[in-house]
């Protein structure tokens, strides 16, 4: 006796070939499957019928294997195993019918964010295009000290991003409006590689554009994003500085989760940023000030269809660079694998730049060192850990002399309310209020939990009272705060710079590599370190660089400084 059940799926798998495209149907054309196209929708209307009538019909994910058994277990009993067979049949064919209708190369060109640009056709020499655009933007911007040629060596570095296994931040700040900020980022957006300038950020479509074309990320008004788009945009801008930085999205109607890449130049701009601190870390910043009636008037007027005349050169002129000088500008800062070329944070944030600068000789390299040694002394002083404040503010309370001999104080312990004390009567120092109330003893020692310090309590005459020591503190200064006293260090401001295992003197060494200096000519003159043999600062940026010993040093031909004073002002 035969299995009717057996026989009619034996029956329909011999007929499943026929039909045409996307219609299948049994072999006595009884019941049918069609899978319907919504347009350009990835999910298809599927009808089942049975007997010339619609017995089920619905959107359906064909590629997905639980939506096809959901609408297999819809339909009628006797029908599902043809349903069965013709959907998975049908689901192969409709996953090359959309494979055969993504776009072409052509559509996705024309879909690109960003443009390419074409190389110079004759090699270039960096040091004249860095001045040159170096000019262009002073002709246009009202800038700070050292601010043009900070700008001028960012959009250089942006043409070497696929050489760069870590890249900085660029952050525009002002007090106000109308400090020109806006004005700097159109310069940067002419002349950056693939400049991408956003009004607002969208996650989702901002991964998917960094991780196809590597742009340089302009971001306007960056202090608008409400605290909840940070949050979402925080890995983007936290993680986006490491080659290795990625974030994790759904994708597709499976809602599969993918890693998308974050790693790109970003820039940004606004007023009195609401970035957190890790990430204004990862920023060479530059404030920007509002310009007077006369310092307004000497700036040429801006004109960005006349703009493209003299920044495609520029471009074209970088692009080259890049070309030539790729291999070189990474094994100087990495020397064959990925480890920064420098330690601390400020090295690796500027050794792009610091690079660039070095493969253009010149007075570049002294340029560079005077304004990475004048921005990192900046941001030390404007730090925004609020402990790592506090313990500098601690460590000058206990070591701050007494001028004043009225005054008793006890330079080995002290009480909460001593602390406060000294900690709000200047209030320059920030703790007049801690996020908007009054500082307090308890909210002191919550603050000082973490390095797992806490009060000891000890009888002072007939009352017991809770005393911090310095002896608990100091290990705490020479962990965080690796110079214990600014006057260690002979170098006014430059305290917390310096590590405590570097000696206070010792001979130069080049910004980058020794390989860069077998290219000829006088490279092994203009490539030699920027800053005297006796300051202590820089190297903070540029020991560890891989330069070559000593006994090499001692003959290497030194930039005098003297006679370009201008190019370290301010800046030591």
């Amino acid at each position: 006796m035969t299995n009717p059940a057996v026989d009619l799926v034996a029956t329909m798998v011999a007929a499943l070939p026929q039909g045409d495209g996307l219609t299948r149907a049994s072999a006595d054309r009884k019941t049918m499957l069609t899978v319907v196209p919504q347009g350009k929708k990835a999910t298809p209307y599927v009808r089942a019928e049975h007997d010339g009538a619609l017995v089920y019909g619905a959107l359906c994910r064909v590629l997905v294997d639980s939506a096809r058994e959901t609408f297999v277990q819809r339909c009628p009993l006797e029908i599902q195993p043809f349903i069965d067979q013709a959907l998975t049949q049908l689901s192969d064919v409709w996953a090359g019918q959309q494979a055969n209708s993504a776009p072409s190369q052509r559509d996705a060109e024309q879909s690109r964010m960003t443009v390419d640009t074409d190389p110079w056709p004759t090699p270039v020499r960096l040091v004249e295009t860095l001045t040159a655009i170096q000019r262009e933007i002073e002709r246009y911007c009202f800038l700070p000290l050292h601010a043009a040629a900070i700008i001028t060596l960012y959009i250089a570095s942006t043409y070497w991003v696929e050489a760069l296994t870590w890249l900085p931040y660029l952050l525009i700040e002002s007090p106000l409006m109308r400090c020109g900020k806006t004005r700097v980022l159109e310069l940067i957006e002419s002349l950056a590689r693939r400049a991408w300038a956003v009004s607002s950020l969208s996650g989702p479509a901002v991964f998917r554009v960094i991780e196809a074309e590597r742009p340089c990320l302009i971001v306007d008004e960056i202090d608008t994003l409400s605290f909840e788009k940070v949050n979402d945009l925080a890995s983007l801008f936290n993680d986006g500085w490491k080659r290795a930085g990625k974030a994790v999205r759904c994708d597709g109607d499976n809602n599969t989760p993918k890693t998308f890449s974050v790693f790109c130049f970003k820039v940004m701009a606004g007023i009195g940023s609401n970035l957190k601190a890790p990430t204004r870390d990862r920023c060479i910043r530059i404030a920007m000030t509002r310009a007077t009636k006369g310092e307004t008037q000497r700036l040429a007027n801006w004109d960005p269809s006349r703009a493209e005349a003299w920044a495609l050169p520029l471009r074209q002129q970088l692009t080259r660079a890049a070309a030539d000088d790729f291999e070189e500008l990474r094994e100087a800062l990495y020397g064959g694998d990925s480890t920064p070329a420098t330690r601390l944070r400020e090295g690796v944030v500027w050794a792009p730049l610091l690079a660039v600068a070095d493969l253009a000789g010149g007075s570049w390299p002294a340029i560079a060192a005077a304004a990475a040694l004048a921005s990192v002394e900046a941001n030390r002083a404007d730090a925004d850990d609020e402990r790592e404040r506090l313990l500098r503010d601690l460590r000058s309370f206990f070591q701050e002399p007494i001028q004043d001999r009225a005054i008793v104080r006890d330079t080995q312990k002290a009480t909460s309310e001593q602390l406060i004390t000294w900690l709000i009567e200047d209030e320059s120092r920030g703790w007049k209020e801690y996020r908007g109330r009054e500082l307090t003893p308890h909210m002191l020692a919550r603050l000082l939990k973490p390095f797992g310090l806490k009060p000891e309590r000890l009888r002072d005459g007939c009352d017991r009272a809770y005393y911090w020591h310095r002896s608990k503190m100091t290990p705490l200064w020479e962990k965080y705060l690796p110079v214990d006293s600014p006057e260690q260090s002979g170098t006014k401001g430059t305290a917390d710079v310096m590590p405590p295992s570097l000696p206070p003197k010792r001979p130069p060494v080049p910004l980058v590599p020794e390989q860069l200096r077998q290219r000829g000519g006088d490279v092994a003159q203009r490539r030699t370190a920027a800053q005297p043999r006796d300051d202590p600062v820089m190297l903070d940026l540029i020991a560890d660089a891989g330069g070559p010993g000593e006994d090499v040093l001692e003959d290497t031909p030194l930039l005098d400084l003297s006679e370009q004073p201008d190019l370290l002002q301010d800046a030591a």
